[in-house]
């Protein structure tokens, strides 16, 4: 895998080596708006390899979006679309120059605010799942617990009360809220006291209670 990396690059580079022959061997006018697409052409060599290397080497994640595009593609895109300009250029070396400089100009510029936007989505998207694990690890914690309380049930009647709390439990709204902290908080408690409880028939039939309470303020503060 790390070689398919190395020759990722490589074709990086390899392309470069190709592009600056193919272009100065060209019988072509180099002209101030040839310098102008040559120079912004470069950026988009370094720019490609900037995104790939982040992406491949680094691992970064390539879900992060612009318009439904990971942000590789825009790095490439950005590319063709450069290369294509240089082309044009090289077809029309007499060009106005302040076109080729506004032209090569909003390419950059498109190039880059995609690229932020990708970054802004990722950075985005990652606090709401950091947050959306955060609120969801009560009910998760919440079953082992009393997983592990009810592998050491004896009783009949608490393993069956246990039981009907656990199926409370899984079907339970798995999101939190601010809103329900004080009452998960006694929960958890509750289930602390429950591990060395001599009564608990009492307190799982609570928790039960508990639970309903919490279920239907869940749906409540939706």
């Amino acid at each position: 895998m790390k070689n398919n990396k190395v020759l990722l690059m490589a074709v990086i580079a390899i392309a470069f080596a190709v592009f600056n022959v193919v272009t100065f061997q060209l019988p072509v006018d180099r002209t101030n708006p040839f310098w102008w697409t040559y120079s912004f052409s470069c950026v988009a060599f370094l720019l490609l390899a900037v995104v790939w290397y982040r992406s491949f080497f680094l691992d970064e994640e390539l879900k992060s979006r612009f318009l439904g595009y990971p942000i590789t593609y825009v790095a490439t895109y950005y590319f063709i679309a450069q290369m294509l300009l240089f082309a044009v250029v090289l077809c029309v070396p007499d060009a106005k120059e302040w076109l080729i400089i506004i032209a090569n100009t909003v390419l950059l510029g498109i190039a880059l605010i995609g690229i932020c936007f990708t970054q802004i989505g990722k950075n985005y998207a990652f606090s709401i799942e950091e947050k959306v694990a955060v609120k969801v690890n009560f009910i998760k914690n919440t079953m082992v617990e009393l997983e592990l309380i009810a592998d050491g049930l004896t009783g009949t009647e608490e393993k069956q009360a246990m039981e009907k709390l656990l199926e409370t439990v899984r079907y339970s709204d798995p999101m939190s809220s601010e809103k329900l902290a004080g009452l998960e908080t006694e929960i958890e408690a509750k289930i602390s006291e429950l591990k060395n409880s001599n009564n608990r028939l009492e307190i799982i039939s609570l928790l039960q209670k508990m639970f309903v309470e919490r279920n239907a303020k869940c749906k409540a503060y939706k």
